[in-house]
């Protein structure tokens, strides 16, 4: 019932009216009881006017063998003296008492009745009287707990990880929590009331602001999305979760002020771009095999058919061909079977390079020397075209050596590659440059031809798994040996360019660091 009151706006009126009626009920008519001590003038202000009874002077002592004596005439008239008593230095001057002759004329006339009857209105009052007290006491709690609110509040922003501010109508911030200071990296040496938002939000989200965000807010009163903020000290993008919202004046409720909740997600963001990337990764992977099948399937096809042709020439004409012939088809053999080799090491080699298999070893050895035999093997395999190899070093020894730490495994994929394409893409008997040159902390090759050349339009993709120039017409090739060198230089953090003129010749310069080591 207490819950109910308290719930109840009416809680006091109701109240009122209540103890209105019950003494109402029980005091139809006051009486007093007074002593003769007391002057006319004030007994006539105390007796009631229909009923009075006077008592002689008694003394607090004998009130009680007084009242039994007249106990008679009380019932018969059927009067209840009750307490206060009205009394000065322990004298009794009167009793105040309540006439119940008319409110109850409808109860049986014994007297137990009516005291239980009265036992049971006092109890109605005390209840009463202890649930509005107890209303009372709720409320004291209420604006108690209202009280503190604000310091709670206060604490709440204090200490919240988000940034939480408020700037005026002309976007000047007149708040910011700690969090938000660190966000956006705001010094405390200048003034909070000249920073102005624009200051703070990144420049490329400046025009989301002025022309969404701020008349979606003054219009319906909130705004909810992301935003990039700007580091005020960095300048570093920073991404975030933005609720920017109306406060009003509190009795116009005219809009004073915006206030935000914004939380850096720049984590989430980066987390969600590597997982863009990965998945990127995977398809550009999964495309780039597929492609590679079909490309290997074409290309191993070709081979086959051509040692299938020359095999079976053997076999059916061997007897009736001369031995030049004979030789031909076997050299052909061979140089396919070769073909086929170099594929599938290309193959198995960019496989190991799209899945970050290949790693850098370095290891102390003679570059001279590397390079020279490097080219000695080269030249084996053609002659119709001559390798010119020339080196220039600065400490260069007496005895030619020349020690340097480097991937000899990942050198030589670089520099067969670009010497066997100088060679396949010049004409017959030009000749093939390959220098060697040092420079600051870092050895520099150089292969140079006067073939084909490599147009501008393929320039741009040339270093791209299968892509092919436009111009090598029937040449050979299944575009991956540039694609692998490019990946080698990388993983020696080295550096490749070009230099190319269609029907002049191109020019490759790597460049690769050295730690040199004199012996």
């Amino acid at each position: 019932m207490y819950k109910i009151f308290k719930s109840s706006k009416y809680f006091h009126p109701l109240l009122w009216v209540l103890v209105l009626l019950i003494a109402g009920v029980v005091t139809d008519k006051p009486t007093l009881a007074l002593s003769p001590s007391l002057n006319s003038s004030s007994a006539a202000l105390l007796r009631n006017q229909e009923t009075e009874y006077i008592l002689n002077n008694i003394t607090v002592d004998s009130l009680d063998t007084r009242l039994k004596l007249t106990n008679t005439d009380v019932v018969k008239t059927q009067e209840r003296f009750i307490d206060p008593r009205l009394s000065i230095s322990r004298r009794i001057y009167g009793l105040l008492g309540f006439s119940n002759r008319k409110a109850f004329d409808f109860l049986p006339g014994h007297p137990l009745i009516q005291e239980l009857f009265y036992l049971v209105i006092i109890a109605l009052v005390f209840f009463l009287a202890l649930t509005w007290w107890g209303h009372l006491n709720y409320q004291r709690h209420q604006r108690r707990k209202i009280a503190s609110e604000p310091g709670e509040l206060a604490m709440i922003v204090k200490n919240s990880s988000d940034f939480i501010g408020i700037i005026n109508l002309n976007y000047q911030l007149i708040f910011l929590n700690h969090s938000g200071k660190n966000l956006i990296g705001f010094s405390g040496e200048n003034s909070l009331t000249k920073e102005n938002l624009r200051d703070y939000i990144h420049p490329d989200d400046r025009y989301l602001f002025a022309a969404k965000i701020l008349p979606t807010v003054l219009k319906i009163g909130d705004w909810e999305g992301e935003i990039r903020l700007r580091h005020l000290q960095t300048g570093a993008v920073i991404y975030t979760s933005a609720y920017f919202f109306l406060i009003p004046e509190e009795k116009t409720q005219q809009p004073t002020a915006i206030a935000s909740v914004i939380r850096d997600i720049t984590p989430l963001k980066q987390a969600q771009k590597n997982i863009i990337q990965t998945l990127a990764q995977e398809k550009a992977i999964s495309e780039m095999r597929s492609h590679l099948l079909t490309i290997a399937a074409h290309e191993i096809r070709t081979p086959l058919a051509i040692i299938s042709s020359s095999t079976g020439i053997l076999q059916n004409f061997g007897d009736r061909l001369n031995t030049q012939k004979t030789q031909a088809h076997l050299q052909t053999i061979q140089q396919t079977v070769q073909r086929v080799t170099q594929l599938l090491d290309e193959l198995m080699l960019i496989n190991r390079a799209e899945a970050q298999n290949m790693e850098f070893q370095a290891e102390s050895g003679d570059i001279i020397a590397f390079c020279r035999r490097l080219t000695e093997e080269i030249q084996t395999t053609t002659s119709k075209h001559r390798i010119d190899f020339s080196c220039s070093l600065d400490q260069q020894m007496s005895d030619d050596f020349f020690i340097v730490e480097f991937d000899q495994k990942l050198l030589r994929h670089i520099l067969t590659n670009l010497l066997t394409n100088a060679i396949k893409y010049s004409l017959e008997h030009h000749l093939v440059k390959f220098s060697l040159t040092q420079g600051k902390q870092k050895l520099i090759f150089k292969i140079s031809d006067s073939g084909i050349g490599i147009p501008d339009a393929d320039q741009a993709k040339l270093f791209t798994s299968f892509h092919r120039g436009s111009n090598v017409g029937k040449i050979a090739g299944t575009g991956l040996g540039l694609s692998i060198v490019k990946k080698c230089v990388d993983l020696h953090q080295g550096t490749i360019s070009v230099d190319s003129q269609v029907g002049k010749g191109t020019t490759f310069t790597v460049s690769i660091p050295a730690v040199f080591r004199s012996t």
